[in-house]
């Protein structure tokens, strides 16, 4: 399992195509949750040669281990085979009431979009971190959240 989770491997694609497949390995087997996690790891800290350089291995050990102990590798996948919205990826709807904060922030065009169904009161730019940035800034994370919350009081 660890070689298809090397180099160029569409892995939402599979996950769309053998749902199951995935989950049944997963529940199955621990090497296997460890080798897909790993792989997400690296996928989603670009800025880091490994994941390890940017987020403790302890919390990658457990991040993993919670996923196998519970059981729910599988269905914590479920939105990347059945689609997050009919087009794919959708801002929240219906929700001008709330206030909405962006860790990342992005293009004028994607606040723009944002901003159509959602009341955005944060968009910083130039946050630091990669996906998981909780486990790689926490600091800066937390920061961030003061500052959202800061504009709601």
């Amino acid at each position: 399992m660890l070689q298809w989770m090397e180099g160029g491997v569409d892995h939402h694609a599979l996950l769309r195509a053998a749902p199951q497949t995935f989950a049944h390995g997963w529940t199955d087997s621990p090497i296997a949750v460890l080798a897909w996690m790993r792989q997400k790891f690296q996928e989603f800290t670009p800025m880091a040669r490994v994941p390890e350089d940017a987020i403790d291995r302890d919390q990658i050990l457990t991040a993993t281990s919670l996923y196998w102990f519970t059981g729910s590798t599988g269905t914590s996948s479920w939105p990347m085979y059945e689609g997050l919205g009919d087009g794919g990826f959708a801002w929240p709807k219906g929700q001008g009431k709330v206030p909405t904060g962006v860790y990342g922030g992005g293009s004028a065009l994607m606040r723009k979009l944002a901003a159509r169904e959602n009341t955005v009161v944060h968009w910083p730019e130039g946050n630091p971190g990669n996906h998981f940035v909780a486990m790689e800034v926490p600091e800066a994370h937390v920061a961030d959240i003061r500052a959202f919350f800061a504009k709601v009081r």
